[in-house]
């Protein structure tokens, strides 16, 4: 099992409550919005990105609710759930690979880097590091 790390603004998340399907509960989730080079990366490993307004959009899924930790690496207790266009690092592992839906991606936890202002930048440019460092 392989832990990888993807930054982006949170575009929709579920991690205080179970999101839900047609009055089901359907587990805990963060979708993140993200820059071209982060798109690319996951496509390059086999993950399927979609584009929403050219910027690529990934849904990380658990079946456990999913730890928040600020930029220190601290829990951070949360009160609702994380406002869209919230900075984080979503650190993920791998799972299968589906011929349909590309390689399954399951939220292991999230870094906050920022809580943003409720918006997310349609036209960003990624963070100049590269780093795995979570």
């Amino acid at each position: 099992m392989s832990l990888s790390v993807s930054e982006g603004y949170v575009a929709f998340c579920h991690v205080l409550t179970e999101d839900q399907y047609q009055g089901q509960d359907v587990g805990y989730n963060v979708t993140i919005c993200m820059d071209k080079g982060e798109a690319c990366q996951l496509s390059n490993m086999g993950v399927n990105v979609k584009d929403y307004k050219g910027v690529g959009q990934r849904k990380f899924k658990s079946g456990y609710s999913i730890d928040v930790l600020d930029d220190n690496g601290q829990p951070l207790m949360l009160k609702e759930e994380l406002p869209r266009g919230a900075k984080i690092k979503v650190q993920w592992k791998q799972g299968n690979v589906h011929p349909q839906h590309g390689l399954g991606t399951y939220a292991n936890r999230i870094k906050v880097l920022d809580m943003g202002d409720g918006g997310i930048p349609l036209d960003f440019e990624g963070s100049e590091e590269d780093s795995t460092d979570f």
